[in-house]
């Protein structure tokens, strides 16, 4: 009721509000169809939320902030890929300029389509991947304790930030230099670095 009474207070009629029940989640996935934009909340962002709306084809529109939960709309969007980082904007003037802009428009048609067309395939939604270099880093991070006595501090799996050219296996051997890419005390066991 308070919500509709705020839509009425600023001239939106609180019939263009909509309440849903809760369903199953395939159902659910399904009710983005009736949405052209999600728009990110503010300081804490979407997360699972705006998960669900891009595996539903549903573009998000999101302001990068400072803190983890403020840019985990930014970060799914470059994950997601299919041009859909164009939609993380800096400021909440980008925002609210992006969202006008892009009401009814061909271009917001265009980047639902394409998000639709590829979105699904993005690394995003790859869990076969994502349990891959997760297994791989398990590795890394046991292989280190049971060989050196060391704890991980960060790992990295490094085919996702460094070129294959760069990727040496460590196994006992002189480790490789990842300081140019990234800072601190780097080993790489196949292709996951490990920081300690």
């Amino acid at each position: 009721a308070n919500l509709e009474a705020e839509a009425a207070a600023r001239g939106v009629h609180p019939a263009r509000l909509v309440w849903a029940d809760r369903v199953p989640k395939a159902e659910h996935l399904r009710r983005h169809a009736a949405a052209d934009l999600l728009l990110d909340t503010l300081i804490y962002g979407a997360h699972s939320t705006a998960t669900d709306a891009l595996r539903g084809g549903l573009p998000l529109l999101t302001v990068r902030g400072e803190q983890f939960p403020q840019r985990v709309g930014a970060s799914l969007l470059s994950a997601v890929g299919a041009n859909q980082e164009l939609l993380a904007v800096d400021s909440l003037r980008d925002f609210e300029d992006l969202a006008v802009s892009l009401a009814g428009t061909r271009r917001l048609r265009a980047l639902r389509a394409r998000l639709a067309d590829e979105g699904r395939a993005s690394r995003l939604f790859d869990t076969r991947a994502f349990t891959r270099d997760l297994e791989r880093a398990f590795h890394a991070v046991w292989e280190g304790h049971a060989l050196a006595g060391r704890l991980a501090h960060h790992v990295v799996v490094l085919e996702d930030v460094l070129p294959e050219p760069a990727l040496k296996p460590f196994h006992g051997g002189p480790l490789p230099s990842f300081e140019s890419v990234l800072p601190g005390a780097w080993a790489s066991t196949g292709d996951v670095g490990v920081r300690w």
